[in-house]
């Protein structure tokens, strides 16, 4: 029901669209539209090489525009990773970028939050977590999808997140305490201008009044 609320709210070409939601049964569901093509993650392992500065940028831009319009609408996604970005085949043969699955999405008007954030919940998927959601769900805002987006950016730069570990409570620990590391590039890889650096280490602050003001920002530094 929460994703199902978060998506309908939502009309915008990066957000994948639901039709219907309700219950048959004793059973809930959710009637989205159908897309043919892959996630970002099995993308960029069939890539076998970083993405170039153009394809890079064929994902963060529209990242950016599917975040500014689900915060504008006071909706926070709070799982963003390469397996909810997905890159749909379009009938001329070009993809779109598409965001899925709002399940752990939090709206301004959401009276069913308590219900992920009782007791200081933690939820979302490690390798992408900004410092305060390894703390809590309750303390997000939206600075934890720039965060998020920070990590993304990370992946598309190197290939791997910024942090990894043997455990889910080793990241977690280095999500909280730890400095992003140097970038990781391949020999031959494209020049990263420092900018773009500057951003991504940006998005990755520890604390949230540090990162980017908005996602608006985010995407002006970008194409500067």
């Amino acid at each position: 029901r929460r994703e199902a609320r978060a998506m309908s709210t939502l009309r915008h070409r990066h957000i994948v669209q639901v039709m219907d939601y309700g219950v048959e049964q004793g059973r809930p569901f959710i009637v989205m539209e159908y897309l043919r093509g892959q996630n970002l993650a099995t993308w960029q392992d069939a890539l076998g090489r970083l993405p170039t500065s153009a394809e890079s940028a064929q994902i963060v831009l529209p990242l950016c525009d599917a975040f500014d319009a689900a915060h504008g609408a006071g909706i926070i996604h709070r799982d963003l990773k390469p397996e909810n970005i997905f890159l749909a085949e379009e009938g001329d043969g070009r993809s779109v970028l598409k965001v899925l699955d709002f399940g752990l999405a939090r709206m301004d008007d959401d009276t069913d939050d308590a219900t992920l954030t009782r007791e200081n919940l933690v939820s979302g998927t490690p390798l992408y977590m900004s410092p305060e959601q390894c703390r809590s769900l309750a303390q997000v805002g939206p600075a934890t999808d720039l965060y998020a987006l920070g990590c993304v950016l990370t992946e598309l730069l190197q290939g791997s997140p910024p942090f990894g570990g043997k455990s889910h409570a080793d990241v977690l620990t280095q999500q909280m305490f730890s400095a992003p590391p140097p970038l990781q590039r391949t020999d031959g890889s494209w020049p990263i201008p420092p900018l773009l650096e500057k951003l991504r280490l940006d998005l990755l602050a520890k604390r949230p009044e540090l990162r980017p003001a908005n996602v608006a920002a985010v995407r002006e530094r970008f194409l500067e």
